[in-house]
């Protein structure tokens, strides 16, 4: 059973365990805050719990105020989980369909482009990440997001819950992560630090520890590390964002 580790006292619980701890710890630890620091103005606030769709070890609870937008959600999933070479992403939200667009948005084309795509295979106008969690995801909604069309990473998520706190900075922040789960090395079984090259038999990457690595000597360009991601080991992903 997968676990993780709660940001707000540090304590470790199992995956399945981990909501209803959060629901107290969360509550408690805003007491304390609000004692200490004086109440300020309520904000309404999202809990959400976001996994790999095929990888469900790696999985993330979020604090997100009801103001914050998908384009938010997107930066931090970028940060912490996926960001590489700046590929696109969308989040799918039952029929609906929101897509990350470049800073300047696409020129005209492009989006005829994308636009005939959507006509082409039936689906639903895209529309962008401008629009808030409170008018897209209300507690109880299910929904999807893939980032990077070619090696795509696929995650689910699902809005738990809503509640009020004191205003603060942050429009999301992480309430709990998973514990990196262990990935042995395909050659000796010990704890894996890199992945790849592509096995030749059944074409899945390799993981890799050091000694393994050392001793066949493997090109260390074609390799990636291991890193807490549900993207670990595709395209160019090196791991979280700094800052």
């Amino acid at each position: 059973m997968s676990r993780g580790t709660c940001s707000l006292c540090g304590q470790e619980f199992a995956k399945n365990a981990m909501t209803r701890h959060l629901e107290k710890c969360r509550a408690e630890t805003t007491a304390k805050e609000t004692a200490r620091k004086g109440g300020g103005p309520p904000t309404k606030f999202f809990h959400l719990i976001i996994e790999g769709r095929d990888l469900p070890e790696y999985w993330l609870h979020l604090d997100a105020r009801a103001d914050a937008t998908l384009a938010d959600l997107d930066d931090l999933l970028r940060r912490l989980w996926l960001e590489c070479c700046g590929h696109l992403s969308a989040f799918n939200v039952g029929r609906d369909r929101y897509r990350w667009e470049p800073p300047g948005g696409f020129d005209d084309d492009e989006n005829d482009f994308f636009d005939g795509l959507d006509e082409m295979f039936g689906m639903p106008q895209e529309r962008t990440m401008d629009v808030t969690l409170a008018d897209v995801l209300p507690p109880g909604t299910a929904f999807t997001y893939e980032y990077d069309f070619g090696s795509t990473t696929e995650l689910k998520g699902r809005v738990l819950s809503e509640h009020e706190e004191p205003t603060r900075g942050k429009n999301i922040s992480v309430l709990a992560r998973n514990t990196p789960p262990p990935i042995p090395c395909d050659e000796c079984g010990a704890p894996a630090d890199w992945v790849g090259p592509v096995d030749e038999e059944d074409w899945e990457p390799r993981a890799l520890c050091e000694a393994c690595i050392e001793k066949h000597g493997y090109d260390m360009e074609m390799l990636l590390p291991v890193v807490n991601s549900p993207r670990v080991g595709v395209c160019a992903y090196t791991g979280e964002a700094a800052g």
